[in-house]
């Protein structure tokens, strides 16, 4: 999977069932030495004082051509408006 694949597709998580956001920019944070995905960064939302949120790679439980499901029940998750 190429990261352009991610873009546009819509975040759940499923502990709540919220819709945290669609992908409009992504980063990763990678570990190097072991070579291996250890988060996904997602841009906050609002134009000032946007914070970021960082999910860990093990709460993505499955990868759609649509959609990405998550099981997280950290605090910075937080669904859409």
């Amino acid at each position: 999977m190429r990261l352009s694949d991610f873009l546009g597709k819509e975040v759940i998580n499923l502990v709540d069932g919220s819709k945290i956001g669609r992908v409009s920019k992504i980063d990763f944070l990678i570990d190097l030495e072991k070579a291996m995905i250890r988060s996904i960064i997602l841009p906050g939302k609002g134009f000032f004082f946007r914070v970021e949120q960082e999910i860990p790679w093990t709460a993505v439980k499955k990868i759609s051509h649509d959609l990405v499901l998550l099981e997280c029940e950290e605090k910075n998750v937080t669904p859409s408006q």
